[in-house]
């Protein structure tokens, strides 16, 4: 999998790339997210167990967010962690 990952990275287009990530990281959406209403179910990285209280500021407006945290997941939590993963969207869908 880490093969396929790098492979997408490597053979991306970099200028879509470059404008898709200077417009997410330029792109505020905490005034928006108070509109949801449904239950949200945010994955994190593990490295952001030690920023908690400025993610949860940052998710404060939203109702009904469960915020988790990776033990050992980096960016890509589907793959480096799968069984937390799919047990945390497992365990959030038959809520």
């Amino acid at each position: 999998m880490f093969d396929k990952i790098v492979n997408w990275s490597v053979t991306s287009d970099r200028n879509t790339f470059a404008r898709m990530y200077a417009e997410f990281s330029n792109t505020d959406l905490r005034e928006r997210i108070k509109t949801i209403e449904i239950p949200s179910l945010i994955l994190l990285e593990s490295m952001f167990k030690n920023i908690k209280p400025m993610v949860a500021e940052q998710y404060k407006d939203l109702n009904n967010a469960q915020l988790e945290y990776a033990d050992k997941g980096l960016h890509f939590i589907m793959y480096d962690d799968k069984e937390w993963y799919t047990n945390q969207l497992t365990g959030f869908l038959n809520d």
